[in-house]
């Protein structure tokens, strides 16, 4: 898998994702509107959150607009939309987690450090290849 570049186009405004949103499963990015910059441990980034889903990204934005008690990352999400203008960008892929581990483990390396919203779920899905 070395040396493949995932590529997101056609970012949408965050509020909007659901007109967007596919019913196939797939990776995603959340980033600052207008891929506006933030400093991390190492280097500047404008990515704020890389999940994927395995079912319906239709359903996975949904989760984001009204997150349950026990979702704390949807929590996060939902907040920080609040706070700040993001935008999402979806591909459809098969494999979406091994593609999701990709894109984190490329940003550890690029950053030292996972992306913002990504800290809550690092046990759950990151994994090594």
């Amino acid at each position: 898998m070395d040396g493949i570049k995932i590529r997101f186009d056609g970012w949408v405004p965050f509020d909007d994702i659901l007109d967007y949103a596919d019913k196939k499963a797939g990776v995603y990015e959340i980033r600052m509107k207008d891929g506006r910059k933030f400093g991390r441990v190492r280097g500047e980034s404008d990515i704020v959150y890389i999940g994927s889903t395995t079912k319906s990204f239709k359903s996975r934005f949904r989760g984001y607009m009204k997150p349950g008690r026990d979702q704390p990352t949807n929590q996060h999400v939902k907040w920080f939309s609040k706070k700040y203008e993001i935008e999402v960008a979806f591909l459809l892929i098969g494999k979406p987690r091994l593609y999701e581990s990709l894109l984190i483990d490329t940003y550890i390396a690029d950053h030292d450090e996972l992306p913002p919203l990504n800290h809550q779920s690092i046990n759950k899905f990151h994994f090594k290849h």
